[in-house]
């Protein structure tokens, strides 16, 4: 028989990449207003361990928490990248008028950008904020998957 104290829950692990799309949603926009926060990468890391409770049974297990810890570094990683893509939209717009998200010239224009280093430049202001955001907001969460709550002291 298998040790329930350190199973993994797919089924939790499945509920809480629920929260890529949303983070991505919430993130972009955001950054559409203008503004980066913190509150993103903590709905993020609240949304991701509560998910994964639900689908677990309520235990995270160190298996989980790591696979938890990837959920939300990937989740705000593909949510900057989005904002980027946004901003690149815009720019797109300007020069080639094409107004479809979906188009093909779009995220080939997209993706040539990426591999541009002066657009790196431009953003490392931005990452470096995203960057302390995303550990403002998610660091408690992330603290407590790893190490558990201490008793109290008497």
């Amino acid at each position: 028989m298998k040790n329930k104290s350190s199973a993994f829950s797919a089924k939790g692990f499945a509920l809480a990449l629920l929260v890529v799309p949303a983070t991505i949603v919430l993130w972009v926009v955001i950054w559409r207003m203008g503004f980066m926060a913190s509150i993103v990468s903590l709905a993020t890391a609240f949304g991701a361990v509560w998910l994964y409770q639900l689908g677990a049974g309520g235990t995270i297990t160190k298996p989980a928490a790591f696979a938890l810890f990837g959920v939300i570094i990937v989740s705000v990683v593909l949510a900057f990248l989005a904002g980027m893509a946004s901003d690149m939209h815009d720019a797109y717009v300007e020069v080639y008028g094409s107004t479809s998200l979906m188009s093909a010239d779009f995220w080939s224009f997209y993706f040539s950008m990426l591999g541009n280093g002066e657009v790196w430049s431009d953003y490392s202001q931005d990452i470096m904020w995203a960057l302390g955001f995303a550990v403002l907001g998610a660091g408690w969460t992330v603290k407590d998957l790893f190490m558990p709550p201490q008793a109290a002291k008497k």
